[in-house]
Formats: structure tokens, C-alpha cells, sequence
């Protein structure tokens, strides 16, 4: 394992602040290497208030995301899958509640397609958290003793 891989999987696994910051600082980044084409895309079809779409859009996005990473690191260890469901209710529900608000307000947000950039950002800030709280490995990993990969079993042919 590389000493990158090592600090990732310690930041990460263990409960606690460093891998909440860590988390926070990679979904910021990830989502302000995005903001930046999505505001220039905003200004070019709206304006001044396509720009403030696409940040808010972001921060309530980037909001509910360090909301559920912060969950899913309070309930790690036995309670691993009852975390991940528990951190669904921030993520959820922050970039939901401003899209509301912000619909029902109307006004030159809305009009400028902040629900879009929401849809947008909601889904950038989920893969890159998803990304960031799976191990180093990926999916892949040892296969339990006495169990066969799925590739090695043998699949009796069907003769008619």
C-alpha cells in the first residue's frame, strides 16, 4: 500500500475531525473545479444572477454533503450502514429545503436555473463523497477462505 493510500485510509477510516477536514477540503475542492465553468455558464445565459445561482446551488450542495460525511464518521465501526443511511438525511435534505425555498420565493434566482445547478451539484458533491468514503481498494477485495470468485465458478451447461 502506498504511503498515499495509507494516509487516505487513515484519514478516512478513523473516527474523528482529520477525516472529516480532509473530506471537506476534497469535496470543496472537487466542487470549486466545477462552480467555476457552471458560474461562467450561469453569467453567459443570465447574468450576474446565474453566477449567485450556480454559488448557491453549491453551497447547499457542499453544505449537506460535509453534513453527511460528518454522520457517517460519528457512526463508523458497528454502526457503519446505519450511518450511511442517517448521513442520507442531511445530504438530502439541505439541497432539497434550499431548492424549495428557493422555488417558492422565485425572484431572480429561480429564474436564472438555480434548481438546475442544484440537481447539478447535488450529484457532483454525492459521487465525490461516495468516492472519498470508499476504501482505497475500490470495491475489490480478498475473498473470504473456503469461497470461490464468481469468475472461477463453474456454470453446469444446460444440454437439451
Amino acid at each position: 500500500m502506498t504511503n498515499l493510500a495509507l494516509e487516505r485510509t487513515t484519514a478516512a477510516g478513523a473516527p474523528g475531525t482529520r477525516g472529516v477536514a480532509r473530506g471537506t477540503l476534497v469535496l470543496i475542492g472537487v466542487t470549486l473545479l466545477v462552480c467555476l465553468p457552471a458560474a461562467v455558464l450561469g453569467y453567459w445565459l443570465y447574468g450576474r444572477a446565474g453566477v449567485w445561482a450556480a454559488l448557491v446551488a453549491a453551497g447547499l450542495c457542499v453544505a449537506g454533503s460535509v453534513l453527511g460525511l460528518i454522520v457517517v464518521t460519528l457512526l463508523r465501526g458497528q454502526q457503519a450502514f446505519a450511518g450511511v443511511l442517517a448521513a442520507m438525511l442531511p445530504r438530502m435534505f439541505v439541497p432539497l429545503a434550499g431548492a424549495v425555498v428557493i422555488r417558492q420565493v422565485g425572484g431572480p434566482l429561480y429564474e436564472a436555473g438555480a434548481l438546475y445547478f442544484v440537481i447539478g451539484f447535488y450529484l457532483l458533491t454525492l459521487a465525490a463523497e461516495t468516492i472519498w468514503l470508499l476504501p482505497p481498494g475500490g470495491f475489490g477485495g480478498p475473498v473470504a477462505s473456503g469461497s470461490t470468485p464468481l469468475s472461477q465458478t463453474e456454470v453446469p451447461s444446460q444440454s437439451a
